[in-house]
């Protein structure tokens, strides 16, 4: 009702409901299963959703969430255990993994879309992100606050938002700055869609690899192991030598003497 139903926004709308449902029924909720019945309920009412850059880029960003967060924050405590009291390793875990951690794993997943919508990624945006997230709440809350208030009463609503204007110019001067930083991103020029789909299938391949696979893979064999990947290699390397050049090929067919050569591209 206050950004506007742009897919992204409708993505989080759904989720966020999901979630209240089942906190009120009493169930556990999965987050993967969560995105996917979203993607599914809104590609059902609009299949052209899916071609939003909007939407893309929330779903990879959330999808990194699900699969990331929680392994990358259970990491870097046990690795900080190794040092300090669990106790301790836990409190300083915790805001790390909110500020950067869980920031990393929603940049990873959306790094793919960014190079190919935008043919290039920001190498500064690791350093942005958990600069300017702590004050998006107070932002959040001292914005939505004053448009409530002030459809009811204008003034009221202006003396509101001058609250939240603080953390609206430290949000924009930080990534202006560090906009101007040389080489702060890299260009990559286009980017085809198949490497964008490889990358995805190799994140997520190896995802379910430590996840599943891996037990089941250490059973096998190393020769089945180098038939598998062998197989994989020849058709891999077959749809690459069949893949055509991006050039135009011009062939000229004389049919007959009687007519004029036809031609076919």
């Amino acid at each position: 009702m206050l950004v506007g139903a742009s897919p992204s926004v409708l993505r989080a709308a759904i989720m966020g409901g999901f979630t209240l449902v089942a906190r009120r029924l009493g169930r556990r909720q999965t987050g993967i299963n969560t995105l996917a019945i979203t993607a599914a309920i809104m590609a059902g009412f609009s299949p052209s959703a899916l071609w939003d850059l909007g939407f893309q880029l929330s779903f990879a960003a959330t999808l990194g969430l699900v699969l990331y967060a929680e392994p990358l924050q259970t990491w870097f405590t046990d690795l900080l255990a190794r040092r300090l009291p669990i106790e301790t390793a836990r409190r300083v875990a915790g805001p790390v993994g909110s500020y950067f951690l869980f920031t990393l794993a929603a940049q990873v997943m959306t790094l793919p879309i960014i190079a190919y919508h935008f043919q290039r990624i920001s190498l500064v945006s690791i350093l942005v992100n958990p600069i300017v997230l702590p004050v998006q709440p107070p932002l959040m809350i001292f914005g939505g606050l004053a448009v409530l208030l002030g459809m009811a009463w204008q003034p009221l609503g202006q003396v509101i938002a001058y609250l939240a204007w603080p953390f609206v110019v430290f949000t924009i001067r930080s990534v202006e700055w560090f906009a101007t930083f040389p080489r702060g991103s890299a260009p990559l020029g286009s980017v085809a869609l198949v490497v964008v789909i490889g990358i995805y299938l190799l994140i997520l391949g190896l995802t379910v690899w430590r996840a599943r696979l891996r037990p089941y893979l250490l059973t096998l064999g190393p020769v089945t192991l180098l038939v598998v990947f062998g197989l994989m290699t020849v058709f891999v390397w077959r749809e690459a030598f069949a893949a055509p050049d991006g050039r135009l090929h011009v062939t000229f067919l004389d049919v007959s003497t009687a007519h004029p050569p036809a031609m076919a591209s």
